[in-house]
């Protein structure tokens, strides 16, 4: 299995129902995510935030609800964002492997962005 792949049939059968606080982490991680894909500097860079964005919405797959809310700050102000709401989904009881792979694509993400501004 690709490692980007969340493997959600070990968590299926005995995850909690989603609470107002897993929603709220939910909304803000998206948020943030959605604001720095908009925000990047080439297509590229945006589609890998996209690909986040796609992983995170699989840990709320049963939720339904997609809310994306405008972020403002830094680049650097919505990654901190994005990671201190991806840490509430796994204090919230979201399954740690997973939100794992949800942090790794995001710090590859910021990384690829910053090599593209680099190699400008």
């Amino acid at each position: 299995m690709h490692p980007l792949v969340l493997d959600r049939s070990s968590h299926l059968p005995d995850r909690a129902p989603f609470t107002a606080a897993h929603r709220e982490a939910h909304r803000v991680a998206r948020s943030a995510l959605r604001a720095l894909d908009l925000g990047a500097p080439s297509r590229p860079a945006g589609w890998r935030y996209r690909d986040v964005v796609t992983l995170l919405d699989r840990l709320d797959a049963d939720d339904g609800r997609r809310r994306v809310e405008p972020a403002t700050g830094t680049r650097p102000e919505l990654v901190a964002a994005a990671h201190a709401a991806l840490q509430r989904l796994a204090d919230l009881g979201a399954p740690a492997d997973d939100v794992a792979v949800v942090v790794a694509a995001l710090r590859a993400a910021v990384a690829g962005e910053a090599e593209a501004r680099d190699a400008r």
